[in-house]
C-alpha cells in the first residue's frame, strides 16, 4: 500500500516552529528586564510579548488538528540513547506520518481478518469496520476534517478485540495471550485519553461533553489548578509536601503560582501498572533498604554502602523476577552515583526524599512520569505478644520474658507526574499546560483568590476581601489591594 502524504495544511515544520520559540525567548528574557525597570518606577508591563503570542495564536490550531490524528505511543521514544533533540524530531516525524502508518499496521496485522485483499478500498474497509463493530467514526480518513476518532484508538480497540478472539481458541492451540489483551486495553484508555486532551490543550474548552469522555480514558474529570497545589507546596506536614518536585517538568512551570489542568489516574489495572513500575525500579528498592537500615541518615557514606548493597542483590535476581534489574540500567558505580544526587534526607524533619523516573514505562499516557516519594521511618508494635500467640509454648514464653522487638517500619506519601507534551518542545502553544497524577497525598483544592475577592466585595464582607486582596497583592502587587483596604 502506498504511504500517502498528509495534506498540506496538515504540514507542519516543527524545527522552524522551534526555532522561532527560541528567538522569542531571547526577546521574552530582554524584555524581563526592560518589565522589570519600568515597574520598579510605577510603569505598566512592557508589550514586548506580541510575537509569541501570535505565533502561539497561528500554531495552536494546526497542533490541535495534526495531534487529534496522532497516536499517543510514539515507538522507541525512550531509547536512553536517543538525544533531546532527537526526540523532538521523532514527535515532529510522528505528528506527521502517525496517521498512514497506523493504517499501514492495520493492514499488515489485521487485514486477512477484517476481508481486505487486493482489489479493496482500503480507506472505505477500514471505515466500516470501525463502525459496524467499534462504533468508531474513522471518515475522516476519506473526506478530511478534524476526526472524531482517530486510527490510533481504532487500531487500539482492535487490538484488545483481537486478543480476546485469540484467547477464545482452544485449549493447547495457542499460548495465552491474557498479557497482551492487558496491555491492548490500558493502550485503549490511553488513547481515549489523549485524543480527549489534545482538544482541551489546544482550545481550552472544558465541557461537560468532554469531562464525561474521560471516564473511558481510566482518568477522573479534569481539573484547574495550579503547581502549588498539586504538589502540596504550602502543606504544613513536610510529610505530605511535595514542593521539591514542583520544577521537574520545566521552567515555565516551576512556580506554585504556575495554573494548570490535571486529571487523576482512577483505573485500579492502571494504578496497579504505575505503582508496580515504581515498586520495580532499583531506585525506590535502595532507598527503601537505606531507610530501614541506616543507623544514621545523615552518613553519606553509611547511605551510599547501603544503596551499594541492595543494588548487588538486585544484580544477582532472575531475570523475572519482581524487582529484578531493567535491561537499560548501567553499571552499578553510575547507577548508585545517581541515587545519591536523587535521594536527600532531612534531619530536622525526619524525611527521607527520592525524586526520579522508573525505567519501566507501563502507561503510554504517562511514558516518562516523574514520582517523588517521601519516606518516614517509625516503630512498630511489639511482635512478641503476637509470636506467642501464634507459637505457643515454653520457648516463646522464654523468649518473651527478656525481649521486645519493634520493627521499624515506613510510612510512604507519593506523587506520580506527568506533564502532557507530545509535541515535544511545543508546550508553550497549549492553553494551559496539563498534568497527569497518582498520589495517597490529598490535593487541597484550587482556590481563585480574584474570585473570593469578588465575591467577598459583593457580600460586603472587608475581612475576607482583605485576605483575599493581601494574597493576590503578593502575586500581582500592591495596587489591587486599596479599595479592599479602605473599606476594611
Amino acid at each position: 500500500m502506498a504511504i500517502e502524504i498528509p495534506d498540506e495544511k496538515d504540514q507542519i515544520d516543527f524545527p522552524s516552529i522551534m526555532e522561532d520559540y527560541q528567538r522569542e525567548q531571547e526577546e521574552t528574557q530582554r524584555a524581563n528586564i526592560v518589565n522589570t525597570q519600568l515597574r520598579n518606577i510605577g510603569i505598566g508591563t512592557a508589550t514586548a510579548y506580541a510575537g509569541k503570542e501570535a505565533i502561539r495564536a497561528a500554531v495552536q490550531p494546526l497542533l490541535q488538528r495534526v495531534g487529534s490524528k496522532a497516536s499517543i505511543e510514539i515507538d522507541k521514544y525512550y531509547d536512553p540513547r536517543l538525544s533531546k533533540w532527537q526526540k523532538i524530531t521523532m514527535s515532529a516525524d510522528h505528528f506527521i506520518n502517525n496517521e498512514s502508518d497506523e493504517i499501514a499496521k492495520m493492514v499488515n496485522d489485521y487485514g486477512t481478518e477484517i476481508g481486505i485483499n487486493k482489489n479493496t478500498n482500503i480507506k472505505q474497509k477500514l471505515v466500516s469496520v470501525a463502525k459496524r463493530d467499534f462504533d468508531m467514526d474513522i471518515s475522516h480518513i476519506i473526506k478530511g476534517g478534524n476526526p472524531v476518532n482517530n486510527m490510533g484508538q481504532f487500531r487500539a480497540a482492535m487490538d484488545e478485540d483481537m486478543a480476546i478472539r485469540r484467547l477464545n481458541l482452544s485449549p493447547g492451540e495457542t499460548p495465552s495471550l491474557r498479557g497482551k489483551l492487558g496491555k491492548a486495553q490500558r493502550v485503549l484508555r490511553a488513547e481515549n485519553a489523549w485524543k480527549n486532551l489534545n482538544d482541551i490543550l489546544y482550545d481550552g474548552k472544558i465541557t461537560e461533553a468532554r469531562q464525561r469522555l474521560f471516564d473511558a480514558g481510566g482518568l477522573h474529570r479534569i481539573e484547574k489548578t495550579n503547581m502549588g497545589k498539586l504538589f502540596s507546596f504550602d502543606n504544613k506536614n513536610p510529610f505530605l509536601n511535595h514542593g521539591n518536585a514542583i520544577g521537574a517538568w520545566g521552567s515555565d512551570i516551576a512556580s506554585p503560582e504556575a495554573k494548570i489542568t490535571a486529571t487523576k489516574i482512577k483505573n485500579s489495572s492502571d494504578i496497579r501498572a504505575i505503582r508496580n513500575a515504581v515498586g520495580k525500579d532499583h531506585m525506590q528498592q535502595m532507598a527503601e533498604h537505606v531507610m530501614y537500615k541506616a543507623k544514621n541518615l545523615n552518613d553519606s557514606n553509611e547511605i551510599q554502602k547501603l544503596a551499594t548493597e541492595r543494588f548487588k542483590h538486585l544484580q544477582e535476581l532472575p531475570s523475572k523476577s519482581y524487582a529484578s534489574l531493567h535491561k537499560q540500567v548501567d553499571v552499578i558505580d553510575e547507577e548508585v552515583a545517581r541515587f545519591m544526587k536523587a535521594f536527600k534526607y532531612n534531619p530536622a524533619t525526619g524525611i527521607g526524599t527520592l525524586q526520579f523516573s522508573p525505567m519501566r514505562k507501563p502507561l503510554p499516557l504517562i511514558g516518562g512520569f516523574n514520582a517523588n516519594i517521601n519516606y518516614q521511618r517509625y516503630t512498630g508494635k511489639d511482635i512478641i505478644p503476637s509470636m506467642k500467640k501464634k507459637y505457643p509454648g515454653t520457648f516463646m514464653e522464654s523468649v518473651g520474658k527478656n525481649a521486645k522487638i519493634k520493627p521499624v517500619k515506613l510510612r510512604k506519601s507519593y506523587l506520580y507526574t506527568d506533564a502532557l507534551d507530545l509535541a515535544k518542545g511545543a508546550r508553550w502553544v497549549q492553553k494551559n499546560p496539563h498534568i497527569t497524577y497518582y498520589t495517597n497525598t490529598e490535593i487541597l483544592p484550587y482556590k481563585s483568590y480574584k474570585k473570593s475577592l469578588l465575591s467577598a466585595i459583593k457580600a460586603k464582607e472587608w475581612d475576607k476581601a482583605y485576605a483575599s486582596a493581601i494574597r493576590l497583592a503578593k502575586r500581582y502587587g500592591g495596587r489591587i489591594i486599596r479599595a479592599a483596604v479602605l473599606k476594611r
